[in-house]
């Protein structure tokens, strides 16, 4: 058997595979965490209403549970809620912060 071949290079192949998707998985709900607040704070909400609306979002086991195991689901809200801050802060702002300069 060649090295590259090996049973055991396999199985680390995959788990890394594994545990990075899963890691992209979990920035991306606290990013959509970090988007949640963004666009309350820019609507005026009250600090305890947007800390109160990123915990329902963080700790809601259905959303975390459906991103931990390999569902695209946060990405897809992560880009959702960016186009709606850049929409509400006007194209010179999303031109600015996502590297289109």
């Amino acid at each position: 058997m060649s090295g590259e071949h090996e049973p055991i290079y396999i199985v680390r192949n995959y788990l890394v595979g594994f545990l990075r998707w899963r890691c992209i998985m979990c920035f991306a709900d606290l990013l959509v965490g970090l988007f949640i607040d963004t666009i309350l704070k820019l609507r005026g909400v009250p600090d305890s209403t947007r800390i109160w609306s990123v915990v329902a979002w963080l700790f809601n086991p259905f959303t975390f549970t459906i991103g931990t195991r390999g569902n695209c689901e946060p990405i897809v809200c992560a880009v959702i809620l960016w186009i709606l801050i850049c929409l509400m802060n006007g194209v010179e702002y999303c031109r600015h912060h996502s590297g289109m300069v």
